[in-house]
């Protein structure tokens, strides 16, 4: 618990000092929707980073073995975060720059699904298939069953 404490105020931090270094938000005034969305985004892509740091560092003092398949999947994972994210991100922006005469906004959502919120499902499903357990084989290098 207190990790999670900690992590959330470092990324808190940085997410405040990405959006003040970037322009994305100017402390002192009112934060537009698409401005409170692009915070919220850097928050919880910093903290998930965060949290993995945490982790990896844990495992490192126990000299625990970090598998490679675990660290693996934690990064198609944070894609396939940082992807679903995009996908709202250029949803709002497309939406902001569509033009009367332009295509159905309709299209506009097709294309964002296919760009962005399909490589994201398999990404994560590659990462779930990843944090799996591998089978255990024996020293003959058979399977156990």
């Amino acid at each position: 618990m207190k990790k999670v404490i900690i992590s959330s105020t470092i990324s808190l931090v940085l997410t405040c000092v990405i959006a003040q270094s970037f322009s994305i938000y100017s402390f002192g005034a009112l934060p537009t929707a698409s401005t409170l969305l692009y915070l919220l985004l850097i928050f919880c892509a910093t903290l998930y980073l965060l949290l993995f740091a945490f982790y990896i560092v844990k495992k490192l003092k126990t000299k625990e073995k970090i598998g490679f398949r675990k660290i693996l999947s934690a990064l198609f994972f944070f894609w396939s975060l940082l992807l679903f994210f995009n996908f709202f991100i250029n949803l709002q922006a497309d939406f902001l720059n569509r033009h009367i005469y332009s295509a159905p906004f309709y299209f506009y959502i097709l294309m964002n699904c296919a760009f962005n919120l399909l490589p994201c499902l398999i990404f994560s499903g590659v990462g779930a298939v990843l944090i799996k357990k591998p089978v255990n084989k024996n020293s003959r290098g058979d399977e156990n069953v």
